[in-house]
């Protein structure tokens, strides 16, 4: 009997990592055309305007940098990563209040470094201090409990939460047995672990524009992204595992495991491995931001076979609007694309455009150059 359960257990093994290398094997590439640079009149045949929000702004509520932008229950709420805060408006704009928890003391964070909302609680990473701070929406404060130092969190089923380190903290000391950007805990107990990395480059710092999320959701779906890492990812939100989704193939340069300091620091110092950002997925095309060469974002839009709709910068919008994709949570199925536009920008756009635009007029007649972000969605066609 006990050879049975040993030969099961083995035959078990074997199926589970042949589907996970057939999985591997099988993974659709994306190659980014890097030379190609289509004109931005292209988003306009694709995207059209849904609406707009200018967000109130008063001396309680100004925005310095926006970290990341979330939908619950008809009001958004937005962490600004220099003031450490979560401030929250209507679907209309107007200011309601502001989740401001920066200290040393209990139900206090140092560094905000990333938040998710549900069931009606809002979960606050400090990923310096490696704490889990949760608070109901009136800003009571529930728990207080330590985790991994991380830079996302998510909030899976059943007390799970799934953790994005990117490249850890600078503690080449004590790597637990390796450095990995994707860890799945429960009750403070590890339940997996993936996606590790060359130890150089742990604790280094990777720019992306505003609101670059850990997590990205898309109707029932969730998905993480990695920096220096080719791969788009799929989280299992029931057991929190981690599966590939997509590749992307931005450039020929690799950081790899076994890539020395000096190889590294040069690569990242020309720019020529990148990372996706700013992830989309909607009525089978897929969007991100990325950058390159040291050169200004850029855009890509392909199908769900993988061919290459966009490649290029966005530029201005028919409107005459800027277009800066930024992904953002949602507790609905939203098929919108999200664009962040600063308010001096459209002040000296609509002077520049006099006549041209009955759209920016509109929107600039109800701000000063001083005032937050506007935020713009845009709808497929």
């Amino acid at each position: 009997m006990k050879n049975i359960i040993l030969f099961s257990i083995c035959i078990l093994c074997c199926f589970s990592c042949t589907k996970s290398r057939v999985k591997l094997a099988n993974i659709q590439t994306i190659e980014v055309p890097i030379t190609r640079n289509d004109k931005p009149a292209t988003f306009d045949s694709l995207f059209e305007i849904d609406k707009y929000i200018v967000l109130e702004t008063t001396s309680e509520s100004i925005i310095r940098k926006i970290g990341k932008v979330s939908f619950y229950k008809d009001n958004i709420y937005i962490l600004d990563k220099e003031e450490k805060t979560i401030l929250v408006f209507s679907n209309r704009g107007d200011f309601l209040m502001k989740y401001n928890h920066l200290g040393q003391g209990p139900g206090e964070y140092i560094e905000l470094t990333d938040f998710s909302i549900k069931r009606d609680s809002i979960y606050m990473l400090d990923g310096i201090r490696g704490e889990l701070l949760v608070y109901n929406l009136k800003d009571s404060l529930l728990s207080a409990d330590k985790v991994m130092k991380a830079k996302g969190i998510e909030i899976l089923n059943d007390g799970k939460y799934a953790l994005n380190m990117e490249l850890g903290h600078a503690d080449k000391q004590n790597d637990m047995g390796g450095y990995y950007s994707y860890s799945c805990l429960k009750n403070n107990r590890l339940l997996h672990r993936a996606i590790p990395y060359n130890k150089e480059l742990c604790g280094l710092s990777f720019s992306q524009a505003e609101g670059g999320d850990a997590f990205y959701h898309y109707l029932d779906s969730t998905f993480t992204l990695f920096p220096y890492n080719d791969t788009i990812y799929y989280v299992n939100k029931h057991d929190g595992g981690l599966f590939p989704y997509r590749r992307v193939k931005v450039g020929d340069e690799k950081i790899e495991m076994n890539t020395d300091k000096a190889t590294i620091k040069e690569l990242r110092k020309k720019g020529i491995v990148s990372s996706v950002f700013s992830f989309y997925k909607m009525r089978g095309k897929i969007m991100f931001s990325y950058y390159y060469n040291n050169e200004n974002r850029k855009y890509t839009i392909a199908d769900e076979g993988g061919n290459i709709l966009f490649n290029g910068a966005f530029g201005l919008d028919m409107n005459k609007l800027p277009v800066r994709m930024l992904a953002f949570d949602s507790d609905e199925k939203d098929e919108r694309i999200l664009s962040l536009v600063h308010s001096f920008e459209l002040i000296g756009l609509a002077k520049h455009y006099t006549d041209k635009s009955l759209l920016l007029n509109q929107i600039v007649a109800n701000i000063s150059a001083e005032d937050n972000s506007v935020l713009i969605f845009y709808k497929l066609k």
